[in-house]
């Protein structure tokens, strides 16, 4: 019932989606979308209040993203070494002889 045509991505291509796709669909979509329905209100007011708890809850899954991101980022790294101990004692001997 509500088909929508919009351009997609750099390339321009134009694509049709309904209210179905809006889970799989990107930001800018999104918006496309929002001002496509923000345009002609009176045409899709029975949509426009799905419309907006979808965008809502995109945006609290992508500042979730963010938050777990961060977290991970601010976490110091644990490396640990390949190669055996005295392979890394001998390369350290090696590097002291040679002046680095």
């Amino acid at each position: 019932m509500w088909n929508f045509k919009g351009f997609r991505d750099a390339n321009r291509i134009l694509h049709e989606f309904t209210l179905a796709d809006l889970p799989f669909i990107n930001s800018d979509d999104y918006l496309s979308l929002f001002y496509i329905v923000a345009k002609d209100f009176k045409k899709y007011e029975p949509i426009f209040e799905h419309l907006m708890s979808m965008i809502m809850c995109y945006i609290l899954d992508i500042a979730k993203m963010d938050v777990e991101i961060t977290s991970i980022l601010k976490k110091r790294p644990i490396l640990k070494p390949d190669e055996q101990l005295e392979n890394i004692q001998a390369l350290e001997h090696y590097l002291q002889m040679e002046g680095m």
